[in-house]
């Protein structure tokens, strides 16, 4: 996809994500060596067959990443199954902070294919399909391990729907895409509460200057509100055990910079053999 393609937001992929990514790139660093840790859990519980889910992951994957550097880091299963899910077109995967990778060229060369890992002969497969979550969460498939990196936020800003409604639902769906025992692990950006409504604004409209991209305000909730609206919800929390739950500020990789960004990771399991049905 060439830089000039835009997305249904008016907005050019993948040089905005690029350009996001390298910004904040000890967000990206960190977050790879945690969904490490996600992907060889669950390499070490699963010897056959591997199921792999990332939403949202059009031109800015952070799946490739930790899949390319674990195949040289650990023994894999005998074979991975990878579903990219994304609302625009495939156009082109790319990777976030990964260059010269064999998994992303071939990605980027069909929207379904299969290649040998690394480390041995194992097979690893992907496909990429065009739906939002929605869509996909009323599919009856499972997951071993479902990623969320910066669409939380997105999925939320087009529900319609306010934080006390969305989230619950939101959680019961993503357990119907679980297998027993899965995982998800998810990760954002938010604005703090020690922001005001000024600052706020400010660093939407320096970011959007600076990538052409930048969502409104009310589209992020705080984290801990997240975790609230889950626990709060009967159904909801007894699905899951919270895994890993933090919080980070990063400043922008720009000198002279004050300007600085907090990302949440929120790591969820799968606690019930009975997944609630797609609502």
């Amino acid at each position: 996809m060439s830089s000039e393609i835009t997305d249904r937001r008016g907005y050019e992929l993948p040089d905005t994500y690029s350009r996001l990514q390298e910004l904040w790139r000890g967000h990206y660093d960190h977050f790879n060596e945690l969904l490490k840790q996600f992907l060889i859990q669950s390499y070490q519980e699963t010897e056959d067959r591997l199921e792999l889910l990332e939403v949202g992951a059009g031109a800015k994957s952070v799946l490739l990443r930790g899949l390319e550097e674990t195949q040289r880091e650990s023994t894999c299963p005998q074979a991975i199954q990878v579903h990219f899910v994304d609302p625009e077109p495939l156009g082109q995967i790319q990777s976030a902070c990964l260059e010269n990778s064999t998994l992303v060229a071939d990605c980027q060369a069909a929207a379904k294919g299969n290649f040998k890992s690394i480390s041995d002969d194992r097979e690893i497969s992907w496909r990429f399909t065009q739906e939002d979550f929605f869509t996909i969460s009323k599919r009856e498939e499972r997951y071993h391990l479902i990623l969320l990196h910066g669409v939380l936020h997105e999925i939320h800003l087009h529900s319609g729907s306010g934080p006390e409604e969305f989230f619950p639902n939101f959680f019961k769906r993503l357990a119907s895409l679980l297998e027993p025992g899965g995982r998800v692990l998810i990760s954002d950006t938010y604005y703090p509460l020690y922001f005001s409504r000024e600052q706020v604004i400010e660093m939407i409209e320096w970011q959007r200057e600076l990538t052409h991209h930048a969502d409104p305000p009310e589209a992020f909730v705080h984290p801990e509100r997240i975790v609230e609206l889950l626990l709060s919800d009967p159904e909801a929390s007894s699905l899951y055990t919270i895994l890993l739950e933090e919080q980070r500020r990063y400043r922008a990789r720009l000198s002279g910079s004050s300007r600085a960004r907090k990302f949440y990771t929120l790591g969820l399991q799968l606690e019930t053999a009975t997944q609630p049905q797609p609502r």
